[in-house]
């Protein structure tokens, strides 16, 4: 064997061995199992339902106030043309 075939030998057994690591790697991770994401999940919508929930009722509150200041607001203008005194 010549220089160059040692290297690439040498080469794909290094990387060979790498790949082997990061494959089991990846093996070992603690992933959790398709019930516990699912549950996991469903209990991060609940309480995203939850925040829009109480946003809502504090737009709908802001909205109500919104149109009770336009409400006395206009109660300053004229009538006939809209104007302000």
């Amino acid at each position: 064997m010549n220089l160059n075939e040692m290297l690439l030998l040498m080469t794909v057994c290094w990387s060979s061995l790498f790949l082997l690591w990061v494959f089991i790697k990846f093996q070992n991770r603690n992933l959790p199992t398709f019930e516990e994401a699912l549950s996991i999940y469903m209990e991060s919508t609940e309480n995203l339902l939850l925040i829009t929930a109480e946003q809502s009722e504090l737009l709908k509150k802001r909205i109500k106030i919104l149109k009770q200041e336009r409400g006395r607001l206009l109660e300053d203008y004229d009538d006939p043309d809209r104007t302000y005194h």
